[in-house]
């Protein structure tokens, strides 16, 4: 019996547990503030740190992410949605192709 319900939840789990380490070492913000619901504003992620952090989510999630895209992103959960859509877990790392 499979409960596919669990593994999706499992698996976002596992992307915000492995995204976390990234944020924080991006962020100014203290570990406790990233959460799912978190504004990236407010984890006080500057412009250089963003480029730092986007280059290390494309090497820990195996995605590649245009600037079109993490533009789009607002918070922690925007983020989480992207990896597990578009990374190693999701669509065999293929790139958002919205306009």
């Amino acid at each position: 019996m499979t409960y596919t319900g669990s593994m999706d939840l499992a698996d976002k789990l596992d992307t915000f547990t492995r995204l976390v380490p990234l944020l924080d070492e991006a962020s100014a913000a203290d570990t406790d503030d990233i959460t799912r619901d978190a504004k990236l504003r407010d984890l006080a992620i500057d412009s250089l740190s963003m480029i730092e952090l986007v280059v290390k989510i494309e090497d820990e999630f195996k995605v590649r992410l245009e600037e079109n895209t993490v533009r789009e992103w607002s918070t922690v959960a925007d983020i989480i949605s992207h990896i597990d859509e578009h990374g190693e877990n999701g669509a065999n790392g293929s790139t958002d192709t919205k306009s």
